[in-house]
């Protein structure tokens, strides 16, 4: 019998509940709220043995990887710019707006668009372990480790910082066991070159000579034991270092041309990502908005200040944020940013009539 707070499913799988309608609101797209919520069900059940997920963890799954970039843009040196923008975007210079649109969608909303790649790739990664645990190559034990709860030192560095998107391990029965780790997780929204997947896997696989850090335990270097895969089989070996050999499992936005100038290595696994590229970029912008909304409190702080419009500040960000971006559209812009007011605008206001085009030059 499912309870009251269970997240109901049809009989293929797709969330039915008020949660898909939420996200589809923030995200933009009904198919592609019901992939992430079913993606985050499966991340519950996966990590906690739950077989039927309830909507508070599902949710709390998905929210955690929307903030996961916030801070980061909190932090950015543009979010200067962004404040002003929101508040009294009159103050900016064009030139300036230019910067900030960039930032907008170069960074923004391509962060946004990782960590919703990173949260739809789970049900791959996990269909997959599941495949390879009944048929006997891994453990039963084994289960995928999410990149929100993964920290690693950096070389040269005492802090801990996100790591990989996921990691494939058995964790210990007992508290002085060790960590076995079958393979590392990265999770790409776009498709990357060989070699840099290679250059991110070094990377990795350095920073775990210093450790690891899951939740809020620490696990020091000598308690991880690392897998080598050989063809279709996986080996334990307590080394120092993680070997050259642990596998990587690719999971990427699907590739027009299949052709590679350099063979894989045998230790990496590829798999696509079923969402179109632009989906994704469109998921992105769309969480620009909510980005912006979510930040109210950094550029409202005093609520009192907007009682007067009834409104509290993330609805003040929101309304300041749209009333400047349809303010671009009178702005002198170069084309790379014309291109991304339009794309912001467009998200967030429909197509532009052809009369109010701001991919055309405007003389004020």
């Amino acid at each position: 019998m499912v309870g009251s707070n269970d997240l109901a499913l049809d009989s293929n799988g797709v969330p039915v509940d008020g949660l898909t309608a939420k996200f589809a609101d923030i995200v933009g797209s009904q198919k592609l709220a019901q992939r992430l919520v079913r993606a985050a069900a499966g991340l519950v059940m996966e990590t906690t043995g739950q077989t039927r997920p309830t909507v508070f963890d599902v949710e709390r799954i998905l929210f955690t990887a929307l903030f996961e970039p916030v801070p980061n843009i909190v932090h950015h040196p543009k979010s200067g710019l962004l404040r002003q923008f929101v508040t009294d975007d009159s103050t900016l210079s064009d030139d300036e707006v230019e910067l900030l649109l960039n930032f907008l969608v170069g960074h923004v909303a391509v962060k946004m668009q990782g960590e919703v790649a990173e949260l739809l790739a789970f049900e791959t990664v996990i269909a997959l372990i599941n495949g390879w645990r009944n048929s006997g190559l891994l453990p039963s034990s084994v289960r995928l480790i999410p990149g929100s709860t993964i920290r690693m030192r950096r070389d040269g560095s005492a802090g801990w910082y996100k790591g990989a998107d996921g990691l494939i391990a058995c964790l210990p029965r007992d508290n002085g066991g060790p960590i076995e780790i079958y393979g590392i997780v990265e999770v790409k929204s776009y498709q990357p070159s060989l070699r840099d997947v290679m250059i991110q896997l070094r990377k990795h696989q350095s920073r775990l000579t210093h450790g690891l850090k899951l939740e809020d335990v620490e696990w020091p270097a000598e308690r991880l034991v690392f897998a080598v895969r050989e063809r279709d089989t996986w080996q334990t070996t307590r080394i120092g270092m993680p070997p050259s050999s642990l596998p990587i499992l690719l999971v990427s936005t699907s590739r027009k041309s299949k052709v590679r100038r350099k063979t894989p290595p045998h230790n990496l696994v590829e798999c696509e990502l079923d969402v179109p590229q632009e989906e994704m970029t469109a998921c992105g912008l769309s969480l620009v908005t909510w980005v912006i909304e979510r930040l109210g409190d950094k550029f409202f702080p005093v609520k009192a200040s907007h009682d007067d419009l009834g409104m509290d500040p993330g609805e003040a960000a929101l309304n300041g944020y749209l009333q400047a971006l349809n303010y671009t559209v009178q702005r002198r812009l170069g084309p790379t940013a014309r291109a991304n007011a339009i794309k912001l605008y467009d998200t967030h206001f429909g197509k532009a009539d052809a009369a109010d085009d701001p991919g055309q030059p405007y003389t004020v």
